[in-house]
């Protein structure tokens, strides 16, 4: 399931799509993921924009360029996985 936003359903062939997070936490790998610290979810989940100081990890396998769609998560230090699931999605 992909939503599609900023488009009219006229022109849906140069829409970007976009994947919810439920989907993401299916699966995660559609997205690439950045992670940010706990005390900074609040934040973000009350309507402010990720700011580079914000960013714990970002992989470094991965190329990021503007306007890029990637998942947000939770940074979780005493985890190998060290993340959490996704918690939202957003342009870079």
């Amino acid at each position: 399931m992909f939503f599609v936003f900023g488009y009219p359903a006229s022109d849906m062939s140069r829409s970007p799509n976009v994947v919810p997070v439920y989907t993401l936490w299916k699966k995660y790998v559609l997205l690439l993921c950045i992670t940010t610290p706990a005390s900074v979810i609040p934040v973000l989940v009350g309507g402010a924009d990720l700011m580079i100081p914000g960013v714990v990890q970002i992989p470094s396998s991965e190329t990021v360029v503007p306007p890029q769609l990637v998942a947000i998560a939770q940074y979780i230090t005493d985890s190998p996985i060290t993340r959490g699931p996704p918690l939202a999605v957003g342009h870079l």
